[in-house]
């Protein structure tokens, strides 16, 4: 099957090709469909229950897909170089995230009461977003309540 990391074609016949091929959707850990002009999440992606990693790097993505908060045992998510203007509230219900990559993306807001609701999470990166000086300082308050918890990368910090 030809697939288009330039235009996104045929990615979604692509990706419902592999589930087919797997017998049991639970054995999928990680996914990666990082590079293909992703505006949307493929629909059946959500059947991967027991996903525990899912890179959704450098795609067209303007918002999550409600599909991913569906996906509650994931522990990394990268979303980086899309072009989110939000996120939803929703997130609250990936308990298990440890890492949460939102670098490069179109964020003016993110709520810090959704991220401190997300007690597992270590290691948060919103570089190269539009943060309001308020949101930043935000952020910032709630990494020096926890101090050691959790890593929150502003500015290139690592």
């Amino acid at each position: 099957m030809e697939v288009s990391a330039k235009t996104g074609e045929n990615v979604e016949n692509l990706f419902l090709t592999v589930l087919a091929t797997v017998t049991n959707l639970t054995e999928v850990k990680i996914l990666c469909l990082s590079h293909n002009n992703l505006t949307e999440l493929p629909t059946r992606a959500n059947m991967l229950t027991n996903l525990r990693v899912l890179i959704l790097s450098h795609n067209k993505l303007t918002q999550l897909p409600e599909s991913v908060v569906e996906l509650i045992h994931l522990i990394c998510l990268y979303v980086d170089n899309n072009r989110l203007s939000s996120l939803p509230a929703s997130m609250k219900r990936l308990k298990n995230l440890q890492e949460l990559d939102l670098r490069n993306n179109k964020l003016k807001r993110i709520c810090k009461e959704d991220i401190s609701d997300l007690k597992r999470l270590t290691k948060l990166s919103v570089e190269g977003n539009p943060l309001t000086l308020e949101v930043i300082r935000s952020l910032l308050e709630l990494r020096a309540k926890n101090p050691g918890r959790i890593n929150i990368d502003v500015a290139g910090e690592h």
